[in-house]
């Protein structure tokens, strides 16, 4: 409800206060749930959908992007380079095979580009050269308890 006011009377008051601060805000959200069922179904505020829903983007899971993998990943990489770079000195950059490439593209991903980033950042820290394996990969996955993933034995 708060929310909703906010962004229908564009503005806020302070806690304690009685002025009126007018804002000009943005929100962008992002959310895996069916939202339009859920107004449907009465769990979701079908106002509050509608204000927020202006505009939407539709992005399917990774997993349904495979062929988006290796640059989502590259990109993902570098970023995590280069916030090493600046904090470790002496860091050196890591990459990935082309083995390894194909390894993610086989993956599921359920938790989508947040666990590929998270992936990544763990094999990137535990590796000692610049070159991130399958079986580096591996190792993060097998972290996300319960979940199914293909093991680089299982690579052509």
């Amino acid at each position: 409800v708060k929310l909703l006011r906010v962004l229908q009377e564009r503005s806020i008051e302070r806690v304690g206060g009685n002025e009126p601060i007018p804002i000009d805000v943005r929100v962008v959200a992002a959310t895996n749930r069916p939202l339009e069922k859920m107004v449907k179904d009465g769990t979701f505020r079908e106002d509050l959908y509608y204000r927020l829903a202006a505009f939407t983007l539709k992005i399917p899971p990774l997993r349904h992007r495979t062929t988006d993998i290796p640059a989502i990943a590259d990109h993902l990489l570098a970023r995590i380079n280069a916030d090493f770079a600046k904090a470790e000195p002496g860091y050196q950059d890591k990459r990935l095979s082309v083995g390894t490439k194909r390894f993610l593209c086989q993956q599921a991903w359920p938790g989508n580009v947040r666990q590929l980033h998270n992936v990544l950042l763990q094999a990137a820290v535990m590796i000692d050269g610049p070159t991130i394996e399958p079986r580096d990969i591996e190792a993060g996955l097998s972290d996300a308890a319960g979940r199914d993933h293909l093991s680089s034995a299982d690579l052509p």
